[in-house]
């Protein structure tokens, strides 16, 4: 049975020998090995033009473009809420310790007024009395001012104590949460890449 001449004219490296009369040398072509053209066979079944096979590179990247903007503008709103948050704590814990203060200063000026109203009124007692009422009242004051200072004290260090726990709390939930975010990213970038070398085989499939 006799070839077609198109099929006759390949060579073993499947090069058409193009317009090759018997007894010619083909001619090299510019770009060395020639792509088969499939439509010069004179056999007429349907094949796949490699034009049409989809490459990696014709892949539509949109919808990982879109999520990867879409991961970006749920972390930065998560980082605006978590930096809300945490100012709004800062500012909070001014407050208390600026408060703090005000009665501590408050608290101090009454016991001065009362010292005050102590000595005076010492001063109106006779003198051997007034020297037993002075000593008296220097202890007093002495005890007074250790036990406020003892109690000042212990409230900064309950207050600064819960402030720096409060802080702490809000620290380890924002690690938790942004490790939760980026354990959920990854998770969906490795389900694209997947999805893109599933895609990819395909492709190489159907260009079989």
């Amino acid at each position: 049975m006799d070839l077609p001449q198109s099929l006759q004219s390949l060579s073993l490296t499947g090069n058409p020998r193009r317009g090759v009369s018997q007894g010619q040398e083909p001619s090299q072509p510019d770009n060395g090995a020639e792509t088969i053209n499939v439509a010069e066979s004179s056999n007429d079944a349907e094949t796949t033009d490699p034009e049409d096979i989809d490459h990696p590179d014709d892949f539509d990247d949109t919808t990982s473009d879109e999520d990867d903007e879409l991961s970006e503008a749920r972390l930065a709103v998560w980082w605006a809420q978590h930096d809300e948050a945490h100012q709004k704590m800062v500012e909070r814990h001014a407050e208390e310790r600026e408060l703090m203060r005000l009665q501590q200063d408050q608290d101090h000026g009454q016991r001065i007024q009362q010292q005050t109203h102590d000595y005076n009124r010492a001063t109106m007692l006779p003198m051997p009395e007034q020297v037993q009422r002075f000593a008296e009242l220097r202890e007093k004051n002495t005890r007074v001012v250790q036990e406020t200072l003892e109690r000042w004290n212990q409230a900064w260090d309950q207050m600064l104590s819960r402030q720096a726990e409060e802080l702490n709390q809000l620290m380890h939930q924002r690690q938790q949460e942004f490790e939760e975010m980026l354990h959920h990213y990854r998770e969906q970038q490795m389900q694209l890449l997947q999805d893109e070398f599933e895609q990819l085989a395909n492709a190489r499939l159907v260009g079989r």
